[in-house]
């Protein structure tokens, strides 16, 4: 019984001197391949950090840096490899899913890079709710799918610890207005204005709002015209302008600020505008020109409609 014990622990001993010197033979190679990166010696480095690895396969710092020699001398094939390896074996490294971001794009595979930077920052999100930047970013993403439940999810997740951040509270109140609940976005952009009375594009979008809906129109004005103060070259605030001064049926105003609007912003909507003022002015060829340049640069049914019934009124002519 004696003898056995001592083989155990003789065999115990030298397991742990063998899994002692692996370990010390792999933490020598990955130390070298991140001085051979360092110096941009990056085959030299590959081979070190491949020898760590055989070594200590279950390394995430190891498999990270030889994805980064991998993404830095354009292998992108052995780089996405060993980044999907890690994300799988490791959930938690954020900085595999950034690499992985940062391959797509350098691939111009966008759909891929989106949906890498969409996981991203959920991940981060979740880690760190109270941060506004990450939340306005993964807000601003959901947005963009139009996934309207999600970004006000995030946006109120985060609102509960900066309940009177005017960026969230702004973002949140666009999100309605985007979702249509337009009741709802009016309250909440009031609600920054209480809180900031300068907060210009609160101001813009509130009297942009009113303008759309046709209602408080006076009010609109003073909104706009105090963002303009505070943001005189601002091309989105001066179409808000333009568009009051519009819905007020002041169509030669209305074209003097949607002119000055396109110089700043090349937007489709200024040039829409610019076309409905003109079909107002009944100037259908400048009216055609401008809903075609809106159309150029984003197709909507809307605007197609409206150049039909332009062609057909020219036609008849």
């Amino acid at each position: 019984m004696k003898k056995l014990l001592i083989l155990i622990v003789i065999g115990g001993v030298s397991f742990f001197s063998f899994a002692k010197e692996k370990f010390s033979k792999a933490l020598t190679n990955y130390m070298m391949g991140l001085l051979c990166e360092k110096q941009n010696s990056l085959n030299e480095a590959e081979v070190y950090f491949k020898k760590a690895k055989k070594l200590d396969p279950d390394s995430e710092s190891v498999r990270l840096n030889l994805a980064k020699v991998y993404l830095l001398k354009g292998e992108f094939k052995k780089a996405e490899k060993e980044l999907k390896l890690i994300k799988k074996k490791f959930p938690s490294n954020l900085e595999a899913k950034f690499l992985l971001v940062l391959l797509y794009i350098k691939q111009n595979k966008k759909e891929a890079a989106e949906s890498e930077y969409e996981e991203l920052l959920e991940n981060i999100h979740h880690l760190r709710p109270e941060e506004v930047e990450i939340c306005l970013s993964l807000a601003n993403v959901y947005l963009d799918k139009k996934n309207y439940k999600g970004a006000e999810n995030v946006l109120k997740e985060t609102l509960k610890k900066n309940p009177d951040n005017e960026d969230l509270l702004y973002f949140l109140g666009y999100v309605y207005y985007e979702e249509g609940k337009v009741n709802k976005a009016i309250a909440i952009w009031k609600k920054v204005l209480k809180i900031n009375p300068n907060h210009s594009d609160s101001l813009n979008s509130l009297g942009y709002t009113y303008a759309e809906q046709g209602i408080n129109l006076k009010e609109a004005l003073v909104l706009i015209k105090k963002a303009l103060k505070l943001s005189p070259k601002n091309g989105a605030y001066l179409d808000s302008l333009g568009w009051v001064y519009f819905k007020k049926k002041e169509y030669q105003k209305a074209l003097k600020y949607l002119k000055k609007a396109i110089k700043y912003l090349e937007d489709p909507v200024i040039y829409e505008h610019l076309g409905d003022v003109y079909f107002e002015l009944k100037d259908y060829k400048k009216a055609e020109f401008f809903w075609k340049k809106s159309l150029e640069l984003k197709e909507t049914e809307i605007v197609k409609e409206k150049i039909k019934k332009i062609k057909c009124i020219l036609k008849k002519r």
